[in-house]
């Protein structure tokens, strides 16, 4: 048996019950309420605003039903991405990614998940994630977005000794 518990640093923890060990450990994009589960979902209720989450099986099950149905299923791809940037598999991240993009470009979804994941990039392997970066540049958009993107970039050139270079 396990409890589930939000910490207020956008934090989800899964505990063991028997021993208190966390299990299981997981970030999310808003500060999380009270928790309650419903069949394959977490609802997080706060005073501000309801949201929903599902666990990492039911998505993962959910995204291996569409894209069985359908290879093209964008929403599907960028899940896919999601899942597998829980697992740090940042190659498989990337590659659902850039197919979802290529079937859809303009998607929001699609395009702020591809940039999120090229910043991550640039943090963990800029030189691997630099090409990327540069090939991606236009897509690039939102604000806060944009100026981590730039940062990275500047950042990891002036690790990587290209001084000159960080100021382009």
């Amino acid at each position: 048996d396990s409890l589930m518990l939000p910490l207020t640093d956008r934090q989800l923890i899964r505990v063991d019950t028997s021993d208190g060990r966390i299990v299981e450990q997981t970030q999310v994009a808003q500060p999380l309420g009270n928790l309650f589960a419903y069949r394959d979902q977490l609802l997080s209720v706060n005073a501000a605003a309801v949201s929903v989450y599902y666990t990492r099986d039911a998505l993962a099950r959910e995204v291996a039903e569409r894209l069985a149905a359908n290879p093209d299923d964008t929403w599907a791809l960028n899940q896919q991405s999601q899942l597998a940037l829980a697992r740090n598999d940042l190659s498989l991240a990337l590659q659902a990614l850039e197919r979802s993009f290529s079937l859809d470009p303009q998607s929001a979804d699609t395009r702020y998940l591809l940039v999120d994941l090229l910043l991550d990039g640039l943090v963990a392997d800029f030189s691997r994630f630099e090409p990327l970066a540069q090939k991606y540049a236009h897509v690039v958009e939102f604000g806060p977005q944009r100026f981590r993107f730039l940062q990275q970039l500047a950042l990891g050139k002036v690790r990587s000794g290209q001084h000159l270079a960080a100021f382009e």
